[in-house]
């Protein structure tokens, strides 16, 4: 779910990646936070990136074995990141970093709504 406190253009964008992420990595997406100046409230329309961290499963809650993403799914990241800038031109870039997340206690803690002040949980 998009945080109702982020307004046009960056609300889309914000859906958009999440949609993507999601079609990517499937049940593994665990979360997607999106970081700095759009967080921040700070961001400025043409000139802002869309910083994302995209929190995935890995190890033996996940399909993947290795606290990583296969080739294809990294690939897949990057042509999203790069087909969502050229459709949503209030961003500069899109950057899509993931990260594994394989401790039962951390997913639970992130499933649960942990937050910070400079992110906000989209997924």
């Amino acid at each position: 779910m998009v945080d109702s406190q982020l307004r046009a253009p960056w609300n889309s964008v914000i859906s958009a990646t999440v949609d993507a992420a999601r079609h990517t990595l499937k049940d593994d997406l665990v979360s997607i936070m999106i970081r700095g100046s759009i967080a921040c409230g700070r961001a400025v329309p043409g000139v802002s990136d869309a910083d994302f961290i995209v929190v995935f499963k890995a190890g033996e809650s996940s399909s993947r074995p290795e606290a990583r993403l296969s080739s294809s799914e990294a690939r897949a990241l990057r042509q999203v990141a790069k087909d969502l800038a050229s459709q949503f031109p209030a961003v500069s870039k899109i950057e899509l970093t993931p990260v594994p997340i394989a401790d039962p206690e951390a997913l639970q803690a992130l499933s649960q709504g942990v937050s910070s002040s400079d992110a906000v949980f989209a997924a």
